[in-house]
Order: C-alpha cells, then sequence, then structure tokens
C-alpha cells in the first residue's frame, strides 16, 4: 500500500471513473494526460517549495491557479482544493496560511507524482519499445 495520505483506505487521488468520461473512454487518451500532468508536477512542484525565497503573492497565486486548472484536468480534486487555498491566500497575502499550504502542496504532489509512477507508468517503462520499420532486410 503506498504512503499517500489519499491511500489509507485503497482511495486514488484520482477520480479515474470521471477522467475516462473525460476521455471518451479512450485508455491512450488518458495515459497520455496523465504523462503530461505528471511532466508538469515534475517541473512545477520545485516552484512551491516553502523554504524558497520570499514569495510574490500575484506570482504565487497565478502559479497555483494554472496548476489547480491542470489538476481539475486529470480529476485530482484534492490536489486541486489544496491549490484552491493556496490560491486564495496568496490573493489575499495571508503570509501565516501561505507557508503551511506550500509544505502541503509540495508533499501531497510529490505523492501524486509517486503515486502515478506506481499506477500509470510511461509507455517506455510499461511496455518494450516496438520497431518502427516493417521488417526491412
Amino acid at each position: 500500500m503506498l504512503s499517500s495520505s489519499w491511500h489509507h483506505e485503497g482511495t486514488s487521488p484520482l477520480d479515474e471513473a470521471q477522467l475516462r468520461k473525460r476521455c471518451c473512454g479512450v485508455e491512450r487518451l488518458v495515459e497520455r494526460v496523465l504523462q503530461q500532468f505528471r511532466q508538469t508536477l515534475v517541473e512545477e512542484l520545485p516552484t512551491f517549495r516553502a523554504s524558497a525565497a520570499p514569495v510574490d503573492p500575484a506570482d504565487l497565486a497565478k502559479r497555483a491557479h494554472r496548476l489547480k486548472g491542470a489538476a481539475l484536468n486529470v480529476s485530482a480534486h484534492r490536489f486541486a482544493g489544496l491549490l484552491a487555498q493556496l490560491e486564495q491566500a496568496a490573493l489575499e497575502n495571508d503570509r501565516a496560511a501561505v507557508e503551511p499550504l506550500l509544505a502541503l502542496v509540495q508533499h501531497e504532489g510529490e505523492q501524486l507524482v509517486q503515486y502515478l509512477d506506481r499506477n500509470w507508468p510511461t509507455q517506455s517503462e510499461a511496455a518494450p519499445a516496438k520497431p518502427t520499420g516493417q521488417g526491412s532486410s
């Protein structure tokens, strides 16, 4: 069982049924959307470090909003909710709320990446590469 806070009762951090519906049941599309989301997380999470230099509230709100949209696209509602709280705290310049929320977003985002790695491996990890040519000699 995963150590993620989402997994204490075997639940997923994603609403997979909703995600599949959003992707019209096309599994390859689900996989591609999740791979893109994972890449976004890997690129964006370091910018949400609580110990980072002084935070520009407007910039933080913008980044939280953007990542919240990505989370909603893959039906990661809990993570999107944390980002919505962070966005609101940044807009209100509530420094007392921002720091713990940054830590929470960082932690939950890392857990989400681990979940995706374990449950939605990339095509290159899931299957051996297929030859691109057809029986050329």
